[in-house]
């Protein structure tokens, strides 16, 4: 199956997709080829003992507990993610005052950097920029760590006086 669709470009690479093709044509695959103390056909030999191809997703970031003692057992902190959930749903649904409410109440339940981002999205939406602000700069204190908070926050601060002038 795998072995069937497998291409191998001139360079002696093989590749299955687009993407692949892509890297390949550019190099960038045969410049780490380089330094991997193999034979240069032993690649090639190796690849053909494969059924499928192995895909590897990156990890994901999730947000985590404020407090040591925190589980998902706790009620106080499912009525949080509930709410959190319920937020996301409004919010795609295009509900941005409902969201903002869901939110809110899973802000006061458990604060958290993911309700605190997602609140921030809301104010953001409905272009309360300084609220927005504030609420992102929260969620990075408590998840500092976070690339979204901090570039929300630095989009906002720069574009708040621009939006505000032309609004």
């Amino acid at each position: 199956m795998f072995a069937k669709s497998l291409r191998v470009f001139s360079n002696g690479c093989p590749t299955t997709g687009s993407l692949g093709s892509t890297a390949l044509r550019s190099g960038y695959f045969s410049r780490s080829l380089h330094i991997l103390p193999v034979a240069p056909g032993s690649i090639r030999k190796s690849q053909s003992r494969f059924t499928r191809p192995v895909v590897s997703y990156p990890s994901r970031r999730w947000a985590t507990s404020t407090t040591p003692h925190s589980t998902a057992s706790d009620p106080a902190e499912v009525e949080a993610l509930q709410c959190l959930e319920q937020g996301t749903q409004k919010l795609e649904e295009g509900d941005v005052q409902a969201a903002k409410a869901l939110y809110q109440r899973s802000v006061h339940i458990k604060r958290s950097a993911s309700s605190l981002f997602n609140l921030g999205v809301t104010h953001y939406h409905l272009k309360e920029f300084d609220d927005a602000i504030t609420a992102w700069k929260e969620s990075i204190t408590l998840q500092p760590s976070s690339p979204d908070a901090h570039t929300s926050t630095y989009s906002s601060d720069r574009l708040t006086p621009l939006l505000t002038t032309h609004a």
